[in-house]
């Protein structure tokens, strides 16, 4: 059963090099990128992943904020 998996971060390069160390694995399989805390919440309740890979300096809401979200809200 693959590990679903969310990476957020504001860089394209970052998210695209990331997305393909993990695809190469087989048993990872990238759900959903995001390019800020908004969009990475808004993914989140879409896909309920198992893991989402946070950058902690992200426009609109940090990587903190995105944590302290999901953790009030039971994500």
């Amino acid at each position: 059963m693959p590990i679903n998996v969310i990476i957020a971060d504001d860089h394209t390069i970052v998210r695209e090099g990331v997305k393909c160390i993990l695809d190469n694995t087989g048993d990872i399989n990238v759900v959903a990128e995001a390019s800020d805390g908004y969009e990475c919440l808004n993914l989140i309740n879409k896909t309920h992943p198992d893991v989402v890979l946070l950058d902690i300096n992200m426009p609109n809401l940090d990587g903190l904020q995105v944590l302290s979200i999901m953790k009030q809200q039971k994500m």
